[in-house]
């Protein structure tokens, strides 16, 4: 468990469980509140709060330096709800910054320090797809083929974040399996089990416009 329920990062986490009506156990940490968010029998019922909770969790898990659990929770939300990072949200989590918003030369800088490098992810991404014949170069882009590219950037810079992006991928498959049988989540984010999938889903079909 990272960190413990009184730190910031799972705060925030806790306030978007209390907001759709999950009650975590004291003491709970990022991964902790995850999981009983997870487990606990509720949909999402607004398209506000549906792209408000995925943005809290990697916010905060982000605080907490938790990249496993980052990874692990990005998949999870895929599956369950269909989340797919916007390229803002990426740009923000690679700034560190919660808002694009904020006008000031520091966050100003920050946020275009995080522009290149997801750009840069982003170029590493297609130029492996091309290679290995999964996209052609001068075709545009499916919804499935731009979701896939965002979920993979995401984890990209998760790996970034983390100062392992030089580390055995074998090595990194095996943290995350890790994270994901702490937070209960295995089947769903690494087995991708239909069952499983399909018993813990949060939404009923998709909201309009959900993949961006």
């Amino acid at each position: 468990m990272t960190g413990n329920w009184k730190t910031k990062p799972a705060v925030a986490i806790l306030r978007m469980c209390y907001s759709v009506g999950v009650t975590p156990p004291p003491h709970s940490g990022t991964k902790d509140c995850f999981s009983e968010m997870v487990e606990a029998e509720w949909t999402f019922d607004a398209m506000d709060i549906c792209q408000l909770l995925p943005r809290t969790i990697l916010f905060s898990m982000l605080k907490a330096k938790d990249f496993t659990g980052m990874i692990i929770a990005a998949r999870t939300m895929k599956e369950l709800f269909d989340f797919v990072p916007t390229e803002a949200l990426l740009i923000e989590l690679a700034a560190g910054t919660a808002t694009l918003r904020v006008q000031t030369k520091r966050n100003m800088d920050r946020i275009m320090e995080g522009s290149r490098t997801i750009e840069k992810l982003m170029n590493q991404y297609r130029s492996s797809s091309t290679q290995q014949g999964q996209q052609d170069d001068d075709a545009e882009m499916t919804e499935e083929e731009r979701a896939a590219e965002l979920c993979s950037v995401l984890e990209r810079l998760i790996v970034l974040k983390a100062g392992a992006q030089d580390a055995d991928p074998r090595e990194i498959q095996q943290l995350l399996g890790e994270a994901a049988q702490e937070m209960g989540v295995y089947g769903i984010a690494i087995a991708r089990d239909a069952e499983q999938i399909a018993k813990h889903r949060k939404v009923v079909g998709k909201f309009p416009g959900q993949q961006q």
